[in-house]
Parts: C-alpha cells; structure tokens; sequence
C-alpha cells in the first residue's frame, strides 16, 4: 500500500470529503506542533521557527479557506 492511501483509501474511486480533508489537517498540524516540541527541546530553533512558518497559514488562516497545492500521488 502506497502511504498516500493510508491517508485516503478511498482515493482512487472517490475524493476526499470535507470531513476528511478537515481530520488530515487536523492530524497534520497535530504532527508539526509534535515535531516544534522536538525541535525546541534539541536547541534547532531554526528549524523550528520555518517549520512553523510553513504551517502558519492553516493554524491562523487570512480568510475562511485555506489554499492548498494539490501534489500528485507517489508512484
């Protein structure tokens, strides 16, 4: 199993639901907070502060939506 289907199984025959699309960002961002705190406690602020740049946008969106840039599924 490719990892992509792990985070949607129903890729190939349906897309992503709002709900689901909502949980994958919610699971995302609960990762990146793990990782700061990684990050924060082995002294890498500079890693800390891009990652937190990168992912600025979907914890404190400018608008009601968030853009995303759809990648292509890993073969």
């Amino acid at each position: 199993m490719r990892w992509l289907d792990k985070l949607n199984p129903f890729q190939e025959s349906m897309p992503m639901t709002s709900e689901q699309a909502a949980a994958l960002l919610d699971d995302t961002l609960d990762l990146v907070h793990l990782r700061l705190e990684h990050l924060h406690r082995r002294q890498q602020g500079a890693d800390g502060r891009a990652l937190e740049a990168e992912f600025r946008e979907w914890r404190h969106p400018s608008g009601p939506e968030i853009d995303l840039v759809l990648c292509p599924s890993p073969s």
